[in-house]
């Protein structure tokens, strides 16, 4: 066999090997991945530099803050490349709720002015509570819309984060129901809290799906085995769980937020068993190892 005809049959061969190599490649996580600075409110106030900057150096690229936090930790931000794109309001800013009010001096106008000039780009509701009736959750989304509106004046999105009371009661009369019929879809996105959507029985894959383009960011925290369906936030500390030892499918959760162009994927887990960068240190590594599926299957 002439030399050339050798080299190209290894050639072909060298090539088929790499195409079937590629087809096996398996598919993980390399998203930017950041924390809801909620996970490390214990101690980040004792030692912010040194809590935001371990976190930095455990790859995390983004964090979700509250209004206040992010006023006050910005310059630490900065210091350790960490983008905030998205911060939780005061939920009285926009509903008027007195029990969840911000500071004396703070409206919704100045503090989305703030987070403006701070560089968010989403501002949005953390918990609006259980009504009293579907007027109640009609009034609720309303203000919701109408924050929004002032948000997008302003140049930046709105958005709303479950927990699990929307889900409870009869199908057509629960808290999900009269806010997905009384939101401005254009107007009001989602931020999607795995965590709860399965405490409170839902499949959070199928949901996301369900949501599509509507789904901004997720929230990502595992639960525990045997965990029961529940439809409050009074849950026992041990049911959080870091991602990828507890129950959720989080390669499913992956695949429907790619799939409806979710943007920011935030850690959090409410409580912790000790340190809780440790916890996001356990959360970080599972999820960039975590094997997807194969690429274009």
């Amino acid at each position: 066999m002439p030399a050339s005809t050798r080299r190209q049959l290894f050639g072909f061969a060298a090539a088929a090997a790499g195409s079937l190599a590629h087809a096996a490649k398996k598919n993980t996580f390399d998203r930017p991945i950041g924390v809801q600075l909620y996970t490390v409110r214990n101690v980040l106030p004792k030692d912010p530099d040194g809590t935001l900057k371990r976190i930095a150096e455990l790859g995390y690229k983004e964090v979700e803050a509250g209004r206040g936090e992010l006023v006050q930790y910005a310059p630490l931000l900065q210091k350790y490349g960490l983008k905030c794109p998205s911060v939780h309001l005061e939920t009285g800013l926009i509903t008027g709720d007195k029990s969840m009010a911000a500071p004396a001096g703070v409206t919704l106008d100045s503090a989305i002015a703030d987070m403006k000039r701070l560089g968010v780009q989403w501002v949005g509701v953390p918990y609006s509570g259980k009504q009293k009736d579907a007027e109640a959750y009609k009034r609720v989304a309303e203000s919701m819309n109408r924050a929004a509106e002032a948000a997008n004046k302003m140049g930046l999105g709105f958005f709303y984060h479950n927990h699990a009371y929307e889900f409870g009661g009869d199908a057509g009369h629960r808290a999900w129901d009269y806010y997905l019929q009384y939101w401005d879809p254009k107007l009001v996105k989602l931020e999607t809290d795995v965590f709860w959507l399965s405490t409170a029985g839902q499949d959070p894959a199928e949901t996301i799906r369900k949501l599509g383009d509507r789904v901004k960011m997720l929230h990502l925290k595992d639960k525990s085995f045997g965990a029961p369906v529940h439809y409050g936030e009074d849950v026992k500390g041990y049911t959080f769980k870091e991602v990828g030892t507890g129950v959720v499918d989080f390669p499913a959760v992956l695949r429907a937020a790619e799939q409806v162009g979710v943007e920011h994927f935030y850690v959090e887990q409410d409580q912790t068993p000790g340190d809780p960068v440790a916890s996001l240190k356990i959360s970080y590594d599972n999820l960039r190892k975590m094997d997807l599926g194969a690429k274009n299957s």
